[in-house]
């Protein structure tokens, strides 16, 4: 599964390239949403994060590497530690994925840093660290550069805080997650990646696919139920059918061995010396 998805996505890129000029008409558009609604922020928070270089730089790497090495370390640790909510939190990884590939391919949108003059400067271009989409071409063939809408980046930091909750109860679990939910939004705003509505979208994103996924989860529970008392049931019938089989000598096996218990007696009795007599 993980395999088609990373294929998809290498099409999808492809097919966003092919519509670059809808792509940029829906991120102005898209702007011009945030300025009504007060929330066009990107511009701002952009540049005061462009004269620190250091910042910037680490930064870029929590954007480029801690989404999905947390992503699947938290899909692992589910999986050793609380097999129980694996399946629901693997399902509902996959409909994020899904779903955020087939909008994407339906209505790519340019990121603020691809926008020409809103002044929004490419941060983690800029940065010159190993993930950075132009630093390493083998990065850069796959990146889609359209995925604006929704955040994959916040569907996936969301799905990470309800599967670390529906996974464990301890407070220092449940905090790290939302930390990371946190700084992922913070991260992908102040990049020039993301606006901030494609951040709404991803966090709303996860959470319409995980409410769902626990429904699927108990009817998959249900039916794996019912197959496992089939299951005994059956063992249980062939186990009797099994006793009320002819036994040796046209005798029952039940009856079988209590005829032939007498018969080992007697034999060790005409085995056995009399006592002589004195």
């Amino acid at each position: 599964m993980v395999l088609f998805l990373v294929v998809a996505y290498d099409r999808i890129a492809d097919l966003a390239r092919v519509h670059a000029g809808a792509a940029v008409h829906r991120g102005r558009s898209l702007l011009v949403a945030e300025r009504f609604l007060r929330l066009d922020v990107e511009q701002r928070v952009d540049a005061a994060l462009a004269p620190h270089a250091l910042m910037g730089q680490g930064l870029s790497l929590y954007y480029d590497f801690a989404h999905v090495t947390v992503t699947i370390g938290v899909l692992v640790m589910v999986y050793l530690l609380a097999p129980a909510a694996y399946r629901r939190a693997r399902t509902a990884l996959i409909a994020v994925n899904v779903a955020a590939l087939g909008v994407f391919v339906l209505v790519p949108v340019a990121p603020p840093r691809l926008l020409p003059g809103a002044g929004v400067a490419d941060i983690v271009a800029g940065s010159g660290t190993w993930g950075a989409w132009e630093a390493t071409r083998g990065v850069a063939s796959h990146a889609d550069a359209y995925a604006s809408m929704p955040s994959l980046h916040l569907a996936w930091a969301t799905w990470v805080l309800l599967a670390v909750r529906s996974g464990t109860s301890r407070r220092l679990y449940r905090s790290l997650a939302g930390l990371h939910l946190v700084l992922t939004a913070a991260v992908v705003v102040v990049t020039g990646n993301h606006y901030v509505l494609d951040v709404v979208a991803g966090v709303a994103l996860a959470l319409v696919v995980w409410a769902p996924t626990r429904v699927w989860n108990l009817a998959g529970r249900n039916v794996r139920r019912v197959a496992g008392r089939q299951r005994s049931a059956g063992v249980t019938r062939a186990r009797r059918q099994r006793r009320r089989l002819p036994g040796a000598f046209g005798r029952d096996v039940g009856l079988r061995a209590i005829v032939c218990e007498p018969r080992e007696q007697e034999d060790s009795e005409q085995g056995s010396p009399e006592p002589q007599r004195t």
